[in-house]
């Protein structure tokens, strides 16, 4: 069965209107484009609404290529920080590599990226001691769709939101393209789900948590739609990471420093942005889970990658307690 959403502000379960969903009681409205609902609070840039509402009119006019094109084309989406990085170290690439990217995007952008978001997803769920339903799943932060593709081969019903609803548009497109049609997408913040309590089996969020302003509240959130019984896995950056380079602007030990300083030096040496990018430290991360899921949690200090190298080998015979405080990512599992 489909799970109804929920208006944000009084929680009552939304009616479907055409282009856009409303609450009977408050009479909130959410507004649909290209078929995904909008959750979000408001804009992420200035002037999103208008480029939602022209790829609403070019979704079915175009191949998945074209449309992904012209999608990256919007100026006004490639102001946001994260989408800045990508599109700097983009232009970077030649013609030929630009157009070879674009022929292996289903293979290297959803595919192999997808292949080991599963794979971290697996390793953790090992370390659960319940059954695994394998029903009413949600992906957090889904950006373009890798988990959630990889996902809908195993799990029966998925949900796939984002903060960037363009991301999320191309998403929906590329599955349409493919035929996958057990995903269903929307565009909403992590800190205030349309969801009902007790709503997932499994909910999965990687790559996210260091991008979220109210951390602690996203935590609320998972934890209140999680079914009991079912698993929250994700994972979260670690700030004191003194294994590689920070993943979002490529240097060493930037989380060492205070966070404005760690910003400027990074528009002046990549010329990236950092100031939207906040890692938790393994002791921020843990007082934050305590106060969200109580005892029912573990960090789990290193989960091998499907890639290997010299850093994973050596990562193998670290200590626990190096690789609790200062291994480059905080593996999540919680449940209820």
């Amino acid at each position: 069965m489909p799970i109804a959403y929920c208006c944000l502000d009084c929680r009552q379960p939304l009616e479907e209107k055409p282009g856009y969903y409303q609450c009977p009681k408050c009479r909130h409205q959410y507004r649909v484009f290209a078929g995904v609902p909008n959750f979000k609070p408001g804009e992420i840039y200035p002037g999103e609404e208008r480029v939602l509402e022209d790829l609403e009119k070019q979704y079915d006019k175009m191949s998945f290529e074209e449309f992904l094109n012209y999608a990256d084309s919007k100026k006004e989406k490639n102001s946001l920080p994260w989408e800045l990085r990508r599109t700097m170290r983009f232009e970077n690439k030649s013609g030929a590599e630009k157009q070879k990217w674009l022929e292996n995007y289903s293979q290297e952008v959803i595919i192999k990226a997808g292949q080991e978001q599963i794979h971290v997803t697996n390793i953790l769920l090992r370390y659960a001691k319940g059954q695994i339903r394998h029903e009413t799943c949600l992906d957090i932060g889904c950006g373009r769709g890798p988990w959630a593709v990889m996902a809908a081969k195993i799990y029966q019903q998925i949900y796939a939101l984002d903060m960037d609803m363009a991301s999320v548009i191309i998403a929906k497109k590329y599955c349409a393209d493919q035929g996958i049609n057990n995903i269903t997408f929307l565009a909403a913040s992590s800190s205030a789900l349309p969801f009902p309590d007790n709503a997932f089996d499994l909910i999965n969020s990687q790559a996210v948590l260091e991008h979220v302003d109210i951390q602690l509240k996203s935590l609320e959130e998972i934890q209140r739609i999680l079914a009991p019984g079912g698993y929250f896995v994700g994972d979260s950056v670690n700030r004191y990471n003194m294994v590689t380079p920070e993943p979002h602007i490529d240097l060493r030990l930037i989380g060492f420093m205070p966070k404005s300083l760690a910003h400027k030096l990074s528009l002046a040496i990549k010329k990236f942005p950092y100031d939207d990018i906040k890692p938790l430290s393994y002791g921020e991360l843990t007082a934050m889970l305590r106060q969200t899921f109580g005892t029912k949690y573990k960090i789990i200090p290193f989960v091998e990658s499907l890639q290997p190298s010299l850093t994973q080998s050596v990562l193998k015979v670290m200590p626990p307690c190096f690789l609790k405080h200062f291994n480059h990512t905080h593996y999540i599992l919680g449940t209820k």
